[in-house]
C-alpha cells in the first residue's frame, strides 16, 4: 500500500489500481528567523512571543531552531548540510544533534537532561505557533515535485514540466528521514520506460500499462489534501512472482530497510508505518477486518486517526 496511501497487496500479477533549568516560557527571549508554513521563507506570526522566532536558547546547549510540522511532530531545523533539513525531536538522530551542541559548550548531558530538553522543545513549538511543512520522500515544488534521494549528500531530484534536475545544494524544502529510509536510484540522463518490461514478463500488456501508471502517479504525488492514492493489488498463485514484483516496485518508489511485511493488527501501528514511508507493501492479505478496511480507506485520502495523520 502506498505510504499512507498506495498499497501493494499480495494476490496476483494481475494488477489493479485499487531539570527545571531547562524550562522555556512563552515570553523567553528568542533569536533567529522563523520558518513559514512552506518551510522556506521566514514567518512573522507567533503566539505570546515578543519576537517571532523559531530558535530557543537553552542552558548547556545554546540555540535550537524548532518548528511544529504539518504532521503534528516537532522538528529541529538543521543547517549543517547543503540543503535545509530537519530532525524529529525525540528520535536518536535529534538526540545526537543535541549532545553535539552541548559538547560544543563543554557540557555533557544525561539521558534525563536530554528528555527534559525534548519536552521543552515540543512545548515551545506548540506555544510559539511556529509551523513548517515537512515532507517524506516527495514534496510539491512550484508546478512540479521535489524528491529526496535519501543519500548522505542530501541530493534532491526536481521534476517540473519538461525538465528533470539533480539538485546538490540550496534547496529549502524540508524532508524528514526515518532510519529505515534507503536511497533512490539516481535518474538516467535519458530514460526509457520500456526497459521496465524485462522485469514484467509475467504480466499481460494491459496490466503492465496499469502498473506503470500506478508507479508514476504514486511517485509524482506528494501527501497533500488533494491527493487520493489508489491501492495496487497483485493477485496470483503461489510462486507467480508477487513478492518479487512488490520488492521491485518498492525499490523504484520508496527504498527502505522495511521490505514486504505482514499487515498490522492495530490502527496506531498502521498510522506510524504510513508516516514513515511513501509506499508500503503488505503480503498475504487474504482478508481484512472491517475496522482496518475503513482505516485503509481513510488513509488513501489523507484522513486522520486520533493525533496521527494517515498519510
Amino acid at each position: 500500500m502506498s505510504e499512507s496511501k498506495s498499497s501493494s497487496q499480495d494476490n496476483s500479477p494481475d494488477t489493479r489500481s485499487d531539570s527545571d533549568h531547562h524550562k522555556v516560557t512563552a515570553t523567553e527571549k528568542v533569536t533567529a528567523e522563523s520558518p513559514s508554513t512552506d518551510g522556506s521563507a521566514p514567518s512573522s506570526s507567533a503566539k505570546q512571543l515578543p519576537v517571532p522566532s523559531s530558535t530557543v536558547d537553552l542552558p548547556k546547549i545554546g540555540g535550537v531552531p524548532v518548528c511544529r510540522g504539518n504532521d503534528g511532530n516537532t522538528y529541529i531545523r538543521v543547517k549543517d548540510t547543503k540543503h535545509a533539513s530537519v530532525l524529529q525531536v525525540g528520535t536518536r538522530p535529534a538526540d545526537l544533534f543535541i549532545r553535539r551542541l552541548a559538547q560544543q559548550q563543554g557540557n555533557r548531558l544525561t539521558r534525563k537532561e536530554i528528555q527534559d530538553i525534548n519536552d521543552d522543545l515540543i512545548a515551545y513549538a506548540e506555544l510559539s505557533g511556529q509551523t513548517c511543512n515537512v515532507w517524506y520522500r516527495v514534496a510539491p515544488f512550484e508546478d512540479g515535485i521535489e524528491l529526496d534521494v535519501g543519500d548522505d549528500q542530501h541530493t534532491r531530484i526536481r521534476v517540473t514540466p519538461g525538465k528533470v534536475e539533480v539538485i546538490t545544494e540550496g534547496s529549502e524544502t524540508l524532508f524528514y528521514r526515518p532510519p529505515t529510509m534507503q536511497p533512490l536510484t539516481m535518474p538516467a540522463e535519458h530514460g526509457d520506460l520500456k526497459l521496465l518490461d524485462r522485469y514484467l514478463n509475467n504480466l499481460r500488456e494491459p496490466d503492465r500499462v496499469l502498473l506503470k501508471g500506478w508507479i508514476s502517479f504514486t511517485l509524482a504525488h506528494p501527501k497533500v489534501p488533494t491527493t487520493n492514492y489508489p491501492f495496487l493489488i497483485l493477485r496470483g498463485d503461489q510462486g507467480s512472482g508477487k513478492s518479487s514484483l512488490s520488492k521491485l516496485i518498492l525499490s523504484m518508489i520508496d527504498p527502505s530497510i522495511v521490505d514486504v511485511q505482514t499487515f498490522p493488527s492495530k490502527k496506531n501501528d498502521l498510522a506510524i508505518a504510513l508516516q514513515n514511508s511513501h509506499a508500503l507493501c503488505y503480503d498475504n492479505m487474504r482478508n481484512i477486518k472491517p475496522l482496518m478496511s475503513d482505516t485503509l480507506a481513510i488513509a488513501s485520502s489523507g484522513g486522520a486517526l486520533t493525533s496521527r495523520q494517515l498519510y
